[in-house]
């Protein structure tokens, strides 16, 4: 511990607050629950879990200390909290999408949230300079970049496509793009993302076809490419050399306090999910 940690950790202690990063050195007892958690980190298994108990009970304490465990392990970790002013529900994947992005977690990145860590280190993994790596070869169908064969969601591709050029500003484009995919106008982004990168790829598609293949859209079809990015998230962890990608929905009790607030007019009530995925 450095200084400056030292003294961030003092401060959140005279708040009475467990400070982030060194929540599993404040946190006493529920060991069989801990030691159930550390087993479904250990097992790689595909899993899904809902945590539920009475207000105060520490179930926002065991989502920190379940995101530093992972992180420790080499999970990319995004902690989603939901409440009144969120404006994220359930019933729209995109938002989800959007706010589970956002919170991206990469374990050796310090301070840093969200695509830009994990798009970095997958692309100079696999992307600059790896025209022989044979996961490049299926990812960019050996560099000429018109389909990929290891992605699930077009969006994914357009953007990891784009994102490997390194043009600081078509990257703040994407994060823009995947951070409110419900807010981006799909002309700028064909424009950014395609249009004006030709030069970088041989895709003979016009662009029309990027508008009739709803490359652009997340909501339709049942949010079906929200879906597929998380899936292709977790793909680029593991491709990156990581353990691969957690999901921990925190939902605080003023949702319900708040039920008036029309953002929560359409929730489902639930307590905290722990949603993980290998």
């Amino acid at each position: 511990m450095n200084t400056q940690q030292a003294q961030i950790v003092i401060e959140s202690l005279r708040k009475g607050i467990p400070p982030d990063g060194f929540v599993r050195q404040f946190t006493v007892g529920r060991k069989h629950e801990i030691d159930d958690l550390v087993e479904r980190l250990n097992s790689h298994n595909g899993t899904a879990l809902l945590l539920k108990a009475n207000y105060g009970s520490g179930k926002t304490h065991l989502m920190k200390f379940i995101r530093e465990e992972a992180m420790d392990k080499n999970y990319a970790v995004s902690l989603v909290s939901l409440d009144a002013n969120s404006g994220v529900r359930f019933n729209r994947m995109d938002q989800i999408m959007g706010a589970v992005c956002r919170n991206i977690q990469v374990p050796g990145v310090q301070n840093d949230r969200g695509l830009e860590p994990l798009f970095d280190l997958f692309t100079k993994k696999i992307c600059q300079g790896k025209v022989d790596h044979e996961y490049f070869k299926k990812l960019s169908n050996s560099g000429r970049w018109d389909y990929s064969e290891v992605l699930d969601s077009k969006a994914m591709f357009v953007a990891i496509r784009a994102w490997s050029t390194g043009i600081e500003s078509v990257q703040d484009t994407i994060m823009d793009w995947f951070y409110q995919p419900y807010n981006c106008q799909r002309s700028m982004l064909l424009k950014t993302l395609v249009t004006d990168l030709r030069k970088f790829f041989r895709d003979p598609r016009p662009e029309r076809k990027f508008y009739g293949d709803s490359v652009f859209v997340m909501n339709k079809n049942g949010y079906e490419q929200s879906w597929a990015i998380l899936r292709d998230i977790n793909t680029l962890c593991k491709q990156s050399g990581l353990s691969g990608f957690i999901i921990l929905f925190d939902e605080f009790e003023d949702v319900i306090t708040n039920l008036r607030n029309i953002k929560y007019l359409k929730f489902r009530r639930c307590k905290t999910l722990l949603f993980s995925r290998y």
